[in-house]
């Protein structure tokens, strides 16, 4: 292995190469010393005043809060070169779910992570087990009781990091996981539900595509609905498409509501109920560019107080659909090659099939 300063300034730089013996280095922060065999580091410790980690080649890595006395991780490693231990306990973990301690034990089974464990730290009572290729997981309190059921689509695939990695409050802790963060366990599609202490369910829903909420959902007991991860008030929500009246809608500020609410009432309708006026048609009528002006209609983004929709007549099956496309269309073709992704007009359209 090599020493280098990189920093140290014109002509005082260096470079010092090491095959065997050991390296002591000072810092402001703690000290750090290495072991080296035939130009590799086989064991090395780091110590400063909030955590310590060492590392012996073949055996274990460890890191440590001094303060707590608490081991953050650990990994457990087969004879020889580091690598993954072929059976037993393979890394541990320290974290705080909430306000309760737990360990953590990832296991192998012929070199492969096949069981994951947490357990409280000051009962050893169990609070989960998963096994790789498990779709469910089961988070049960300290009093015995179901605190949270997470059912997914896909497979659980077990990895070096445990389940809660991606919910850690990284900005106050790398082992501190908030309730609020528990929605992130797990990838993709997936059922949540989260009850009190007392049993009862205090969040309950569904995400669709990763972490957008989908649906009905219970948060915090009350009621509410979700489509594409925007929250939809219920009176919205289980309108009908034919009493929505588009004028009061065009005029709603919150844009991802208004987006989701024309939707609803469907291009076709918003045309024949704001009497939308023809701008440009194609002469066999297979292509029809429309406006609608709204008075009163919120304009803080530039797009719904002029609307335009492109009307396209589908040569499989001679029916129409409409298709929004931006304020500032002027006719067919510009409006067409905008729906393709040809706004600089590099495609050459033959004939739509």
């Amino acid at each position: 292995m090599y020493i280098q300063s990189l920093y140290a300034g014109q002509g005082k730089s260096f470079s010092i190469k090491v095959n065997n013996g050991n390296i002591i280095i000072k810092t402001d922060y703690g000290l750090i010393k290495k072991k080296v065999s035939q130009g590799e580091i086989v064991e090395s410790l780091e110590k400063t005043k909030k955590y310590i980690e060492k590392f012996v080649e073949g055996k274990c890595y460890l890191r440590k809060d001094i303060k707590n006395n608490r081991i953050i991780q650990k990994i457990n490693y087969s004879g020889g070169k580091a690598r993954r231990r072929k059976n037993g306990i393979y890394m541990i973990y320290s974290v705080k779910l909430v306000n309760n301690w737990l360990t953590i034990y990832t296991y192998t089974k012929n070199s492969r992570l096949y069981k994951e464990v947490g357990y409280y730290e000051d009962s050893r009572l169990k609070a989960y087990e998963i096994k790789n290729g498990d779709k469910e997981i089961k988070i049960y309190q300290k009093n015995g009781k179901l605190w949270m059921h997470l059912i997914m689509t896909d497979k659980i695939r077990l990895s070096k990091q445990h389940i809660f990695y991606n919910t850690c409050d990284l900005y106050n802790s790398h082992y501190e996981i908030k309730e609020s963060n528990l929605f992130y366990i797990g990838k993709g599609n997936r059922f949540i539900t989260i009850y009190d202490e007392n049993g009862k369910i205090k969040y309950q829903g569904q995400y669709i595509d990763a972490n957008n909420r989908g649906g009905k959902w219970i948060v915090k007991y009350k009621e509410k609905n979700y489509v594409n991860g925007v929250e939809i008030p219920k009176k919205y929500y289980y309108a009908k498409a034919e009493y929505l009246d588009p004028k009061k809608v065009l005029k709603i500020r919150n844009i991802e509501l208004r987006t989701y609410l024309i939707n609803k009432i469907g291009l076709e309708n918003l045309i024949r109920k704001l009497s939308g006026k023809t701008i440009d048609i194609l002469p066999d009528g297979s292509q029809e560019l429309i406006a609608i002006k709204v008075e009163g209609a919120v304009d803080n983004d530039n797009q719904d107080k002029v609307i335009k929709i492109l009307k396209v007549k589908d040569p499989s099956t001679n029916i129409y659909y409409c298709l929004r496309v931006p304020p500032n269309m002027n006719d067919c073709e510009k409006a067409r090659r905008w729906t393709l992704y040809d706004e600089q007009s590099e495609l050459n359209l033959v004939k739509e099939t």
